[in-house]
This record gives C-alpha cells, structure tokens and sequence, in this order.
C-alpha cells in the first residue's frame, strides 16, 4: 500500500513538472472558442500572459483586455483546481481567485473595476459611470450566484436620455447569504439627486426586487419621471418598483 502511494505521489509530481514546461500558446486550442478567446499569448501554462481575452455573455463576447494567470500545482491534490487572475484594459482592471469544485466555480478575493458602459454588453441599460465589485466570496452554480459575501457600488451614475443626460448618483448593495435559502442585497444611496433604496433577493432561481426611487425631499427630472412611470409605480415618496420572476439558466426550450 505505502509503495503504491508512494508511485502514485511520484508520477503526480511528474504530471505536474510536465504540465508545468508546456507553452502557454497551447491554451487557446484547449478552451472552447464559444467561450474564452486568447490572443497574444505567451509564458507557460502555469504561469501566462495573454495579450486580449474575451469572454462569452448572453449578449455576447466582453472583453477583459489583457490577463495574466498562475495556476496553483498543489489545488490538484485536493481536487480544487484553482487559479489567480489578472486583468487590465484601460481604466478597468481586477483581480480574483476562481476555484472548481463539483458543480460549482468559487471566486475569492475579486476586486474589480469597470466601465458602467460594460453593463451594456449584458442589459440594454444606457448608464454611465464606474462599477466597483469587491466579493470576499461568490459562489457560482449553473453560471447564478449561490452564495456571496461584498458588495457592488456604482460611481457617478449617468442617464444617457434622448436630449441631456441626467446624473443620478453613487449607490452601493451589499450582498450575502446562501440563494438555497436567501441571497440578499441590500441597495442604499451614497450621494446624488436621485436616492435610491431597497433590497433584491435570490432563493433559488426566485428572485424579488423592492426598490423605492426618489422621496418626499426630491424632485426628479421629467424625463427620469416618465421613464420610471414605465415600469414603477408612483408612491407619495417617489416611485416603488417592485418584480419578480425566476432567472432563466440557459437557453429556453425549443
């Protein structure tokens, strides 16, 4: 039994040295193109370089710009493949950990900074701005949250209207819990003319949204007004918009 252990500890340590001495340019032939595409790259598989990367999204491939990784030998023997990660493009850049286990991806330590305009390549939402994500931990299961632990803030928001944009201001969600009982995000006003409050909540694939706009105190422009008419309900303290529904996980039934 010990000798047995022995030679399977031996030719680990030997996978890994060959692993280890690989090209990194043989990563892109490795990953689907559907979903991850490198360019530029260079460095070993376990410590690279790629000078573009993309990413696919339900509206598409969103650039992350250049990346840098290094993988983590020992994370096999625990069976947790997992590795670091960087990125920078422009004013954007982060930083995380991302670790598989069976059926699920955890991210620790993400500490990114976008382009609020980013958020176009997943919603057709015309905002302007910076978005700070910093999670001490986020678990994902079929691509949706599960479990999470930071925070969202949105910088310096911007309305881009059809005639003038219109600034809304700082916002910031805190977020935690489990979604197998409830995942919640707690949405507060940091500054600027148009507050904002409420709470969204995740349990399972239900979620809830509870989100008052504006107050007593606050007179909105006319065209924030209308578009909030839309899709909120008008209240004494401004507009109480309230949805819920079940996230979609994957492509809907044919």
């Amino acid at each position: 039994m010990k000798r047995a252990l022995g030679l399977t500890a031996v030719g680990l340590v030997l996978l890994l040295f060959g692993v280890s001495t690989l090209p990194a340019r043989l990563l892109p032939a490795l990953l689907p193109s559907e979903l991850v595409r490198l360019s530029g790259v260079s460095g070993s598989l376990l410590h690279g370089h790629a000078a573009r990367a993309q990413v696919s999204t339900g509206a598409g491939m969103l650039h992350l710009g250049t990346v840098n990784w290094e993988f983590h030998p020992r994370s096999l023997l625990a069976l947790a493949p997992r590795i670091s990660l960087n990125s920078d493009w422009g004013a954007q850049r982060g930083s995380a950990s991302l670790e598989w286990r069976p059926g699920r991806v955890v991210v620790r330590n993400l500490d990114a900074n976008v382009d609020a305009r980013l958020l176009r390549t997943l919603a057709p939402l015309a905002v302007e701005g910076r978005v700070s994500l910093q999670f001490q931990n986020l678990v994902l299961r079929d691509g949706l949250p599960a479990e999470a632990e930071g925070r969202i803030v949105l910088q310096d928001a911007r309305w881009n209207a059809p005639q003038v944009d219109h600034t809304l201001g700082s916002y910031v969600a805190e977020i935690e819990g489990d979604a197998r009982e409830e995942l919640r995000a707690r949405l507060d006003t940091i500054s600027g003319p148009v507050p904002a409050r409420g709470s969204i909540t995740l349990a399972d694939t239900r979620y809830e949204l509870d989100i008052q706009i504006g107050d007593a105190d606050t007179r909105l422009a006319t065209e924030i007004a209308r578009a909030l008419e839309l899709f909120a309900t008008p209240t004494e303290d401004g507009y109480l918009l309230r949805l819920g529904g079940n996230l979609i996980i994957g492509p809907p039934p044919s």
